[in-house]
């Protein structure tokens, strides 16, 4: 899968040497652990969608006015 051949490159490149064929198995039995949480755990999204569009929305509508204070820098009596 190409994904899976992502992760082991940079696994590869963060550690600047080959993927001994432990961790390789140990990365693709946690990526699809991972995947297959997430297929059970989904019929129990909507219970918690109002939860997390509460957080999502509040992230969303901020991150782009602390992105504007970031690059404008505006004087403090601006």
């Amino acid at each position: 899968m190409p994904m899976l051949d992502q992760v082991e490159s940079s696994v590869v490149t963060k550690l600047k040497r080959p993927c001994p064929v432990w961790a390789r198995a140990s990365l693709r039995v946690g990526f699809a652990f991972s995947w297959f949480f997430m297929a059970v755990a989904i019929p129990f999204f909507g219970s918690v969608a109002g939860l997390m569009e509460g957080i999502v929305l509040l992230i969303t509508l901020a991150y782009s006015c602390f992105m504007w204070l970031k690059v404008r820098k505006p004087t403090r009596d601006s």
